[in-house]
């Protein structure tokens, strides 16, 4: 689970939460949150700041570089790749599995600046 940060200079333009997929080095969200930043959409690249929550107080962030690789405004769906994971390590446990027991992907979200 992340935050996402999109960004102009000192002013944030979008606040939105996603999941970011390790396999493929994907981060899925939602399209409503990239159209604050139209370049995003329009050029299929920029950059954006990736928050995650380290625990109910505490948000750590890093930015990145994505790649737009599928989006459908009606779906309200956007997925990214990002272009270099690197930095993700210092950020998150990548190796931790937010699966219930039977399988099934959970997720969840939280409203703006409030993590917990």
């Amino acid at each position: 689970l992340a935050r996402i940060h999109l960004r102009e200079g000192q002013d944030t333009l979008a606040i939105g939460t996603g999941f970011f997929y390790k396999a493929k080095d994907i981060f899925v969200t939602s399209y409503h949150v990239i159209e604050g930043k139209p370049e995003c959409i329009t050029t299929g690249s920029c950059n954006i700041s990736l928050g995650f929550v380290k625990n109910s107080k505490e948000v750590r962030e890093i930015e990145t570089r994505i790649t737009v690789i599928y989006k459908s405004e009606a779906k309200d769906l956007i997925i990214l790749k990002i272009q270099n994971t690197s930095k993700l390590s210092q950020v998150i446990p990548l190796q931790i599995k937010a699966k219930k027991k039977d399988g099934r992907l959970m997720t969840a979200g939280f409203y703006h600046d409030d993590p917990s």
